[in-house]
Formats: structure tokens, sequence, C-alpha cells
């Protein structure tokens, strides 16, 4: 999908996140209706009759962007928890890129939309603050995959189910991947922990050898439901993760730039 149509989708699912965070969710014609769970009164330690809490999760997003694509029928086919076709070792400080050939483990993607046979998008989706090895992780397979390298040209050739497009390294554009995550409350605190992880040096060498091969373009879409640092605002941080004119990982998020907020929301579906 082109990121004109992604974005689409992406703020289709936003809208529908903040309506469904403002307990509105029965301006929604359909159902059946998604509803964040409660976590038990008497975990960690609470006492019967104590408030109960919502279990809040990147599970919810990934079930409202899935609601959106099959509601709006587009010709594409898509796979859910898709395996990676590259190996990588996660265990360590950080996660680095390790062929299969060389012991490494296949990942996940939590969701992959095709054209066709062919790779269209990988997409991760996240709530609140991980660790940042979690964040790496999941930056370093969309910067990755799908990837064509000289190990990869030989399987495309092998197995005539593969893209056309991998076969000859040098005509390979890469694909538009997506990082889709949602945060509860927003602060400086949470910028500053997110922007640092993001930025994590200690897996920057990786991410740009990968991108010398892929030649990948990432969007990261971060839906805020309470921003403290915009007036308690409702709205979306967007922004490029790698740098066109170098192919590289970006060096700084300008997050200020990157707000784009939900003046009014209106039950539209």
């Amino acid at each position: 999908m082109t990121p004109f149509v992604m974005e689409e989708m992406i703020e289709q699912t936003f809208v529908s996140m903040i309506i469904m965070s403002r307990n509105s969710s029965d301006c929604l014609s359909d159902w059946p209706k998604i509803i964040w769970p409660k976590y038990s009164p008497l975990r960690r330690g609470g006492q019967s009759g104590d408030e109960t809490v919502k279990r809040f999760s990147e599970q919810e997003l990934k079930q409202k962007f899935l609601e959106v694509l099959i509601r709006e029928k587009y010709n594409v086919y898509y796979s859910v928890e898709t395996p990676t076709m590259d190996g990588y070792y996660f265990s360590g400080k950080s996660p680095v890129i390790k062929h299969h050939a060389d012991g490494g483990q296949s990942g996940n993607f939590d969701l992959t939309i095709y054209h066709k046979s062919d790779i269209g998008n990988h997409i991760e989706f996240k709530s609140d603050n991980p660790e940042t090895n979690s964040i790496s992780k999941d930056l370093l397979k969309l910067s990755n995959e799908p990837y064509c390298n000289e190990v990869h040209s030989q399987l495309c050739n092998e197995d005539s189910s593969y893209s056309e497009s991998c076969k000859n390294c040098n005509d390979y554009k890469g694909v538009e991947n997506y990082y889709i995550h949602i945060v509860d409350s927003f602060n400086e605190k949470t910028k500053i922990s997110l922007n640092d992880k993001f930025l994590n040096s200690e897996v920057k060498n990786e991410i740009n050898k990968s991108l010398e091969y892929s030649k990948n373009q990432i969007y990261v879409y971060i839906l805020v439901l309470n921003n403290l640092i915009q007036s308690n605002t409702q709205g979306y941080y967007k922004f490029k993760f790698v740098d066109c004119s170098s192919n590289q990982r970006i060096e700084k998020i300008d997050w200020d730039n990157s707000w784009h907020p939900y003046d009014d929301i209106h039950c539209v579906f």
C-alpha cells in the first residue's frame, strides 16, 4: 500500500482508539465491539473492592487496525505473526542480524500486508514505554526486511514464489514499513525516554548496515491519548525513521513539528 493509503488507515484506527478511550464506543454502529479488559483488583497485593485497572496494550491497537483493513475491503492479503526471512540474535545487550546459516533465529512481524504475492508492508505495534531492546529489535527487523543481498537473491532464484523484484538487487527499491505505537499518557519524561530508545546508539550501526541492502523506508506513528506537553490534547506523532538523503537512520527526532492534534472527533463509523 502507498504511504497515503496507509496513513488513511492509521488515522481511521487512531480515531477509533480515541473514541474507545473516551468510553464512547456505543457510538460505533458495528457489533461486536472491542474494549480494554481489566486486571483483577487482587493483582499485586490489592484488596477486594479496590478499583480495577484496565490492561492497556498494543493488542487492541492491532485489532482496530485489522478492523479498518477488513471494513474498507482493500484488495490485499495479510498475515499475522509473520516469520522473518532473515535470522537474528535478540538475547544480547542489543539485537543483531545473524543469518540462519550462522545460527540466527527467525523473529516475527505483528502484521504483514501483501500485494498479490509480494510483501508490501511489514507492521509492528507497541504500547506505552517498552524496554529499549523491545523497540530496537522491531526497528531492526523493519529496517532489514524484505532485504536484498546475495543470500536473498539466491532464494529468489530458487523459489518462484518470491517476488521477481528481488532477483536483481541493483533494481530493488525497498518497501515502506510501519511502526505504530500507542501511549496512554505522554509527558516530558516519556518523550525523553522514547527519544533515547528510538535513537539507541547500540543498534545504530546494525540498522544502517541493513538499510544499505533493504533500501526500506520506515514510518513511525505514535498515538497519544493524553499529551501533557500539548495541553492535554489527543493526537499523534509522525516521523520517518530513515533519512532519505543518506538512506540511514535519522539522527534527531523533531518532536514539536511531528505533532498532529485531533481537535474534534466525531463518530464517523
